[in-house]
């Protein structure tokens, strides 16, 4: 009888615990995806879901001066580029860490989004989602890494950025080639 009594127990707090955690898992659940075609005129939602960085990449900003943006200047993202490790701009990675160099016109929120190479099976996903950046300038973010699961050929990063209620988008690209070990 103590053996039900405690199973009976166990079911009845697993229960309650899936139950508090009902109310976060569906609201991050409701974040919209990106579009599948990065090409889609569409912004991010400016509220719901948790804002975050991929676990060990840092956004750091590259200059102490920022110009502050007149009232009334919409956002823009002025470049989105790739660099290797030692800060040359690159368009092909393999195996490797690279960083995102983004320069902004104001502060705002920024988005990410990564599609994957046609016909590799692999949905589109956010990468960055509603980070913060407090201001105008140029910031770069990473690491980044490739998944074991990476898909050779060329990927399209989608950004957003968000501003006193207004958009700017950009894309960048890239080629991925893994490295082969020799024989």
């Amino acid at each position: 009888m103590n053996v039900k009594k405690m199973l009976a127990y166990q079911v009845v707090v697993g229960l309650v615990l899936a139950l508090l955690m009902f109310p976060a898992v569906s609201a991050y659940a409701q974040d919209p995806q990106p579009p599948e075609n990065p090409d889609q005129p569409w912004n991010p939602p400016e509220r719901g879901g948790d804002a975050f960085l991929p676990p060990g990449v840092e956004s750091k900003s590259a200059s102490s001066y920022y110009p502050t943006p007149r009232p009334g200047t919409p956002p823009s993202i002025i470049d989105a580029y790739l660099i290797d490790e030692a800060g040359q701009t690159r368009t092909q990675f393999g195996d490797e860490p690279f960083y995102l160099v983004v320069r902004v016109n104001s502060p705002g929120q920024l988005y990410l989004a990564e599609y994957y190479p046609a016909g590799s099976g692999l949905q589109r996903h956010w990468l960055i989602y509603r980070h913060y950046l407090d201001h105008a300038g140029s910031w770069t973010l990473g690491p980044f890494y490739a998944s074991p699961q990476e898909p050779e050929g060329q990927h399209t990063w989608k950004l957003w950025l968000n501003a006193s209620g207004a958009w700017a988008q950009r894309l960048t690209y890239f080629s991925y080639q893994p490295a082969y070990p020799y024989p």
